[in-house]
């Protein structure tokens, strides 16, 4: 898949394994302002090239198209970054958060923030130590090479200069020999086979946390004909209230049963059969045939004429119509919160207040 929304040219995009543009990189600030957990989790103490790999996560998981940028489109420190998320790109359970996150601010936020966090605990240490030590070598080598390039480069060196440029030329074999040996190392742990199931671990986790999200809030404020339309921040808010409140774990569990039932005996429900007549129209239903087309029966000259009349569907036959008394106006729930309804019996009468609102 070819995306054109980032310009392998341009350097601020090197960092990202993701193809992303000016407005994902806009998309994602906005978001990580707007929440104090990502910092913790992004923490590049930890591991150097975690706030890139947040962006590549949420871009992952947000973007219409997310598109693997090749290795040659990438800046050599940030190839740990491009194995995860390859190792996350053909599985099923990424393809099934997909199908969730697409386009959608808050699900990708809940998600990325999942699987991040779960990646930061469960990547072997020694691995993100490699990571580390080959991102500081290969950051040392650059500059060095750049500050060569740049004495060089000019017109004429004065003798300070000449100096340096002669240190850092004896510094360099050294520099480089670490750099190979730290990328070595980070080639290692790009192939251990516990990073694989970290990711993959992470992704199942992040995709019950929305599933079990959405089941009790989905459709809050996002779809149409539903309570509020909800800003993004204020919906990932709630999203983490949910997620951290004993309390709405315990309730969701009925709102779904109650959602379930209500809908099932909705469209299971017995439906009057037609008794007023309202009209004669044409058709072929011998039930509400008029007597006078039936008359034709007892003629040995007309009997056809009833036959072709019905195969034809041209019958005169009786319209009939049920009539069914509808409720009007809004239902207004009393819900009784005093102690003596502390526990289940709160928990059942909330759920069930949940799910006649949302049906």
């Amino acid at each position: 898949m070819v995306d054109s929304t980032w310009d392998a040219e341009d350097d601020r995009f090197r960092k990202f394994t993701v193809g992303c543009d000016p407005f994902d990189l806009m998309t994602w600030t906005d978001l990580r302002k707007q929440s104090d957990v990502f910092d913790p989790i992004l923490d590049p103490k930890k591991l150097r090239t975690a706030p890139e790999l947040g962006q590549d996560v949420f871009d992952a998981f947000y973007k219409m198209e997310p598109e693997l940028k090749a290795e040659e489109h990438i800046d050599p420190e940030y190839g740990f970054n491009r194995s995860l998320m390859e190792k996350a790109w053909g599985t099923q359970e990424y393809q099934r958060l997909r199908a969730v996150t697409t386009l959608q601010e808050s699900e990708s936020a809940i998600a990325s923030e999942v699987v991040l966090k779960e990646l930061m605990k469960e990547l072997p240490k020694e691995d993100q130590q490699a990571v580390n030590e080959h991102f500081d070598a290969t950051q040392k080598l650059n500059s060095a090479q750049g500050q060569v390039q740049g004495i060089q480069g000019l017109p004429k060196i004065p003798k300070k200069m000449q100096g340096v440029l002669a240190k850092l030329q004896k510094q360099m074999p050294a520099l480089q020999k670490a750099q190979q040996a730290a990328q070595a190392a980070m080639a290692g742990a790009m192939a251990n086979p516990q990073t694989r199931a970290a990711v993959r671990a992470a992704l199942a986790m992040a995709g019950a946390e929305v599933d079990r999200i959405n089941e009790f809030g989905g459709g809050w404020g996002m779809e149409a004909g539903t309570l509020q339309k909800v800003p993004a921040k204020e919906r990932i808010a709630l999203m983490r209230r949910i997620q951290n409140s004993a309390k709405i774990k315990e309730l969701q569990k009925y709102v779904g049963r109650y959602k379930r039932l209500a809908f099932q005996k909705r469209y299971t429900r017995i439906v009057k059969e037609p008794s007023e007549v309202v009209d004669v129209t044409r058709g072929s239903d011998l039930s509400h045939v008029v007597s006078s087309e039936l008359a034709l029966l007892a003629d040995e000259d007309r009997e056809l004429e009833f036959y072709a009349k019905y195969l034809e569907g041209r019958l005169l036959i009786y319209e009939l119509q049920s009539k069914e008394t509808v409720g009007r106006g809004p239902i207004i729930m009393n819900l009784d919160c005093s102690g003596s309804m502390d526990g289940t019996p709160e928990i059942w009468s909330k759920a069930l207040g949940l799910a006649v609102a949302e049906i």
